[in-house]
């Protein structure tokens, strides 16, 4: 059983996981390759970096009020880094 999806994030150059079992999960679609996580996260580190996204069907949805390049953007997940 899969507990937690990791994935490359071409604006914070680093992976993100998150859990998809357990009582603080997010809600999945159970597709590998194409993955949908409900409900979105929240990237917060040293002042001033923020990234926001969605995942969507394979896709990052960034939010706005990200504080990086890729803000408003949608763009695939990487498969190879």
């Amino acid at each position: 059983m899969v507990e937690c999806i990791h994935f490359f994030c071409p604006a914070c150059r680093e992976y993100h996981g998150v859990h998809v079992t357990g009582p603080h999960k997010w809600e999945w679609n159970r597709n590998l390759e194409r993955p949908t996580l409900t409900p979105s996260l929240l990237i917060t580190r040293e002042p001033g970096y923020r990234c926001h996204f969605f995942v969507t069907d394979g896709h990052f949805q960034y939010m706005p009020d990200c504080l990086h390049p890729l803000a408003g953007k949608t763009v695939f997940i990487p498969e190879d880094i």
